[in-house]
């Protein structure tokens, strides 16, 4: 691997826990970067706030028996669900070229360098056990960690 001894230079010393929260990290900050510089979050919160309104009358509509007020707001709904997706299509294109890019350097040195399990945990949990690889480490962190990013960034979706 071209970049397996580079990489063990830089994350070699440290423990695979840390390794891969960093690794987490430096993903998930690339991965939303584009949502941040090519998705118009002020559109992207308009749209959501629009819709939180709609579904609001949809209940109220549904409460009433309104069935064609109802109708009729869900598909507004429905078009509004539309735009918000068109508007963070382009980004999330651009993200997972990035985020794929990354994974076909960093995935198969992590496979062969953390063999054996990362955390062991003092009980068991279902589907894991009490064993937890890198790659499940790595979705643990990761998933988390990206609300939190998205968060301090400001990034709507």
């Amino acid at each position: 691997m071209i970049f397996g001894s580079f990489l063990t230079q830089i994350f070699g010393s440290l423990s695979p826990i840390i390794t891969i929260v960093m690794i987490a990290i430096l993903m998930g900050i690339l991965a939303q970067l584009p949502y941040k510089f090519f998705v118009n979050q002020d559109k992207i919160k308009y749209l959501k706030d629009e819709q939180k309104k709609l579904q609001e009358q949809i209940k109220e509509a549904q409460k009433e028996s309104n069935l064609e007020k109802s109708t009729e707001l869900m598909n507004k709904s429905m078009k509004l669900s539309g735009q918000l997706m068109q508007t963070t299509f382009k980004a999330l294109g651009i993200s997972m070229i990035i985020s794929l890019g990354f994974l076909l350097i960093l995935f198969p040195w992590l496979r062969s360098t953390y063999t054996q399990p990362i955390v062991i945990l003092p009980f068991s949990l279902p589907v894991l056990g009490n064993h937890i690889g890198w790659l499940a480490w790595y979705l643990i962190v990761s998933m988390p960690l990206t609300l939190f990013l998205r968060k301090i960034m400001g990034i709507e979706i």
